[in-house]
This record gives structure tokens, C-alpha cells and sequence, in this order.
């Protein structure tokens, strides 16, 4: 993977909106204002980045909200191409989820249109 300018300035963003979603979670707590799907997004972007796996169990955990509701959000991303799920040997209970390269490509507009508005290159738009 070629580490280039743009791919830091993701991972800076990445980083920075899984430490905001702790503030808030923290804060008001994570069931009023869960978003798991967007929690697992932002850690399976950045374990692409660092290289490392993500087993099913710890990504469901990360996305604060129940094991069944976590299992289903999964499912719904490997649907729509986000994520992977590949079983490691011949135990069923370890799953790997990886991010596909279509779900890193959906981030990586994602994280540089939130760069650019933080940077104001971009216009404003209406809210």
C-alpha cells in the first residue's frame, strides 16, 4: 500500500471521528446515539490501513450496540459490498470481516470531502 499524502490525511480523519464518536458516546451514551454501522466502517478503515485483521466478535462489540443488531448490520454491509467475511480454518466461530476494495473507495470520498469542508476547500452547502 503507497502511503501517499491523501492516504494520511484519511487516516487523520478516520482517526479523528472514531475519537469524536467516543466523546459523544461517552457523553450521551452510545445507545442514543448509535450508529453501528458507521463505528465499524471507520474501524475496518482504519485496520486496512494498519494492516491488521478484524474478527467478528471485537467489530460487534466496536459498533456499541447489540450482538444480534451488530450481526445483522454486518450482513447488510456484505450485501452491499462494503465487507468480507471469510471463516479462519475449520473453527466457525472465528470469522475475519475485512473492507472491500469498493468499501474503501466509498471511505475514501467519505474521508475527503470531510477534509476538504474541515479545510473549507470546498464550498459550503446548505444544510
Amino acid at each position: 500500500m503507497k502511503y501517499d499524502g491523501s492516504l494520511c490525511r484519511r487516516v487523520e480523519m478516520c482517526r479523528l471521528l472514531v475519537s469524536m464518536r467516543g466523546v459523544v458516546g461517552e457523553a450521551l451514551g452510545f445507545t442514543i446515539c448509535a450508529n453501528p454501522i458507521w463505528d465499524m466502517l471507520l474501524d475496518l478503515y482504519l485496520a486496512r490501513f494498519e494492516l491488521r485483521e478484524v474478527y467478528l466478535w471485537p467489530l460487534c462489540i466496536a459498533s456499541h450496540c447489540p450482538l444480534s443488531t451488530a450481526h445483522r448490520k454486518v450482513l447488510f454491509m456484505e450485501r452491499y459490498g462494503l465487507v468480507v467475511r471469510s471463516k479462519i480454518g475449520r473453527d466457525r466461530r472465528r470469522i475475519n470481516v475485512a473492507m472491500t476494495d469498493k468499501g474503501a473507495g466509498i471511505m475514501d470520498r467519505i474521508l475527503d470531502r470531510m477534509t476538504d469542508r474541515l479545510f473549507d476547500k470546498c464550498p459550503r452547502q446548505p444544510i
